[in-house]
């Protein structure tokens, strides 16, 4: 039996897993399913190194907050075109 490359098969599932997540995600309700490929590639940006995972992880618990002040602030202003 042949045995893949885990460098293949890892390149593999983070190509297809978090695609078909987010073609998927919106047919059973989950809206988010895209976010899934920005992950994903951070992940594969910063090297596919698992010791990396908490550093991403908090630079996206970061960027909650960060998006809801871009989409709320703008409004109070009195500029609603600014959004």
């Amino acid at each position: 039996m042949h045995k893949l490359n885990p460098t293949i098969a890892l390149a593999l599932f983070v190509a297809a897993i978090p695609s078909l997540w987010a073609v998927v995600a919106p047919f059973i309700g989950v809206t988010v399913g895209a976010a899934t490929l920005i992950v994903g590639g951070f992940f594969v940006a910063s090297g596919n190194d698992p010791k990396n995972k908490w550093r991403l992880l908090f630079g996206m618990w970061l960027g909650i907050p960060w998006g809801m002040m871009a989409v709320t602030f703008p409004g109070l202003t009195g500029w609603p075109k600014l959004t």
